[in-house]
């Protein structure tokens, strides 16, 4: 199975499962029970599906929670993967910490080898995770079938033959998942709302683990945001993308930072969480693209305070 076809995968679907096993005696239910709780029979099953409980988004969802290794099935058994860590089992966590567990499943290796070969496992929505990361916040493509629409952009950045959606029903998909991730948000442009590449989310969690107070070279700081979140700058699923898009539509290198990166980086400087420095005698600089402000390059980071100021 994949993530983003059939579309009924819904990921607040996902979170409602999670969250009734985790409520579970045993953190277990059987199919039927889980069924109950979340899609009773009044809803929809969808054609050519068997009478009862449940609905298709129930049944594609569950099956797509199986595939990343959130759930496990053992015959008529639904329970939480027992490889999970075992702060998944804690019922105090919050929403949030769902969304950080669902998006190290997505990205893991098991589900992503051989990220072209087809789209089974995570592979079809990491490829499209990749993709979308290398897009301008500042210009995102537009919805489907428009002239600057993400079919369109596709179609000019990759080679002949090559492409992460096929179809308007996938990037719908697609968008679903980018959002509940922390990848991406939805923000009005003319007179439309567009889904913009923004990992601002996704680095707040990251960075206290990055950083520390103390400053650190800008370039061990991407490549380890890369290591931990591969379809971000440097990350392995980048690079298999951007080494399949023409030259020209590639905005990252060693020496500069794609647009979504730069945007999130300077959104969480403004905010204090972290500093970003630009010092002149830095042996690396790595360049920041134009439209994003007054600054050039960056030689340092480190851990910010709600009290301190931004330092360039």
């Amino acid at each position: 199975m994949a993530l983003l076809n059939p579309p009924q995968i819904l990921p607040n679907v996902a979170r409602v499962l999670f969250r009734a096993l985790q409520a579970a005696e045993g953190f277990e239910l059987s199919r039927e029970e889980l069924a109950k709780a979340v899609a009773p029979a009044a809803l929809p099953r969808g054609e050519g599906a068997t009478p009862g409980e449940g609905s298709k988004g129930f049944d594609d969802t569950l099956s797509a929670c199986v595939t990343i290794g959130l759930l496990q099935r053992d015959g008529d058994a639904i329970r939480l993967h027992p490889d999970l860590p075992e702060s998944a089992r804690d019922r105090r966590r919050r929403d949030n910490d769902l969304q950080v567990l669902m998006r190290d499943l997505v990205l893991r290796e098991s589900v992503n080898y051989g990220l072209w070969d087809s789209t089974e496992g995570a592979r079809d929505l990491t490829r499209a995770l990749a993709w979308y990361m290398a897009q301008n916040p500042l210009r995102p493509p537009g919805p489907w079938n428009e002239p600057t629409g993400v079919d369109v952009v596709q179609e000019r950045q990759f080679a002949a033959g090559e492409r992460v959606f096929s179809n308007d029903t996938r990037w719908g998909a697609f968008d679903r998942w980018m959002t509940f991730l922390g990848f991406g948000r939805h923000l009005p442009r003319d007179s439309k709302v567009v889904l913009v590449p923004d990992p601002t989310e996704v680095l707040r969690h990251v960075m206290p683990s990055v950083l520390s107070q103390e400053r650190q070279e800008i370039g061990s700081v991407i490549e380890e945001l890369g290591r931990r979140m591969p379809v971000l700058d440097g990350g392995s699923y980048r690079r298999e993308v951007e080494a399949r898009m023409r030259p020209e539509a590639v905005q990252s290198s060693a020496e500069s930072l794609s647009p979504s990166l730069t945007h999130a980086l300077l959104r969480l400087r403004d905010a204090h969480a972290i500093v970003l420095e630009d010092l002149a005698d830095a042996p690396l600089k790595i360049r920041l693209p134009d439209g994003f402000g007054p600054e050039r390059t960056i030689t340092h980071a480190s851990l910010g305070s709600k009290k301190s100021s931004s330092k360039r």
